[in-house]
């Protein structure tokens, strides 16, 4: 014959993790998870990519300046400032893309027949990584080796589908955290 052993229940009220506090908890963590969550802006990137490449206003815009556009150092500081502030001033596809441009100029030169590139009116994130791709004349191996200083893992395939031509079978889009990390990781990597 087994004899039953009656446990006293846990008073949940004496534990340390109440009702109240375990829902403070979870509130907590949705709003840190929600300001991760916010959405990556043209303005975002650019502030990612100047801290990155440690530049000032003056050098942003004379790397605009190399596709022919005029930027003023008031106008990037405008760019640079966080939503909300009175200067604010939201960065469009075109003024990205003519930036990214620039930069390919500054790093590798103009093109051999002297063009330069019509910017692009709707700029995505592959396109983006592509462009960032060029300019920094990165091949496979140095991509891989610039999310490894971001600590981040990326396949060769995934890297390899984020520059395929879209509607392509393997095309993917670049997720955000993709474009996020590879940015910070160029801040890791030396000149």
């Amino acid at each position: 014959m087994s004899t039953i052993t009656n446990h006293p229940t846990p008073d949940h009220a004496s534990s340390p993790y109440r009702k109240p506090q375990l829902e403070q908890i979870c509130l907590n963590l949705a709003a840190q998870a929600s300001a991760y969550a916010k959405f990556m802006n043209n303005n975002d990137i650019l502030r990612r990519l100047r801290y990155a490449f440690n530049f000032t206003d003056v050098q942003v815009s004379k790397i605009i300046a190399h596709v022919g556009a005029e930027v003023q150092p008031a106008q990037v500081a405008g760019w640079l400032q966080r939503e909300g502030h009175k200067d604010y001033q939201a960065l469009t596809d075109v003024d990205l893309c003519q930036f990214l441009d620039g930069l390919i100029i500054e790093r590798r030169g103009p093109r051999p027949d002297g063009t330069v590139p019509e910017a692009l009116s709707q700029l995505s994130r592959n396109e983006i990584l592509k462009k960032l791709r060029i300019a920094l004349n990165l091949r496979e191996e140095g991509m891989l080796t610039v999310f490894e200083q971001a600590e981040f893992v990326v396949t060769k395939a995934e890297l390899g589908s984020f520059f395929r031509k879209y509607g392509h079978r393997h095309y993917a889009d670049c997720p955000e955290q993709v474009l996020r990390k590879f940015i910070a990781g160029l801040g890791h990597v030396p000149s």
